[in-house]
């Protein structure tokens, strides 16, 4: 997956706003601690957390090298200010990838709910905490489900004839395929695609070629 310039076509990115020391990155898939560009993706979160008045806020920042999707959200915690921890997770791709990145809007809402689903997911952010029970054993599954992500996505890259706009395609979950060809047809449903020109197939439209 590695390009000219040390660049990964696609990064997944946990971070944590923590009170203390502001937002950190938690964790990210691969693990490029070494990366600078890493280190600009968790002072997203200062930008944008004002905007945080529902559950989840999405949106999307492109710097000069790479573009992100990233949706800021929270979840209960006792031990936290404000009974909650602040968590954005981020899919970075080069900038040079023509890819849409709203189409990652509700994928990255999926995994919000899967991680919120994990019983006392809290605890896995405070693993070096001793006398926090289970705290190793959830970090643990919070990364192992932060690696399903990333070790399904992506696939395959997709083009769309005759405008040439290249799309991530990933199995994300179970319901992965599915969910994409559901906001394809929303987009067409939106007047983004021109119907007339793309047949539905299984997955996505016959006019669409995999790329290699």
């Amino acid at each position: 997956m590695l390009k000219e310039g040390g660049f990964l076509i696609t990064i997944l990115v946990l971070s944590r706003f923590d009170f203390r020391i502001d937002p950190k990155l938690f964790l990210s898939k691969p693990e490029l601690h070494s990366q600078v560009f890493l280190e600009q993706i968790p002072p997203l979160m200062d930008l944008h957390i004002s905007d945080l008045h529902e559950e989840r806020f999405f949106f999307t920042y492109e710097f000069s090298e790479i573009k992100t999707a990233n949706l800021i959200f929270t979840i209960p915690s006792p031990v936290a200010r404000g009974g909650q921890e602040i968590l954005m997770i981020s899919i970075i791709i080069r900038n040079d990838e023509e890819a849409d990145l709203k189409i990652f809007q509700e994928l990255l809402e999926q995994f919000a709910i899967e991680l919120e689903e994990i019983k006392d997911v809290y605890k896995g952010f405070y693993k070096d905490v001793k006398d926090l029970k289970d705290s190793h054993q959830i970090y643990t599954i919070i990364e192992d489900l932060l690696n399903s992500v990333y070790n399904s996505f992506p696939k395959e890259t997709i083009l769309m004839e005759p405008r040439d706009i290249k799309l991530l395609m990933f199995d994300f979950f179970k319901e992965g395929k599915s969910r994409i060809a559901e906001i394809l047809r929303e987009f067409i449903s939106k007047g983004q695609f021109h119907k007339d020109k793309y047949e539905e197939s299984n997955l996505l439209y016959s006019k669409f070629q995999s790329l290699n």
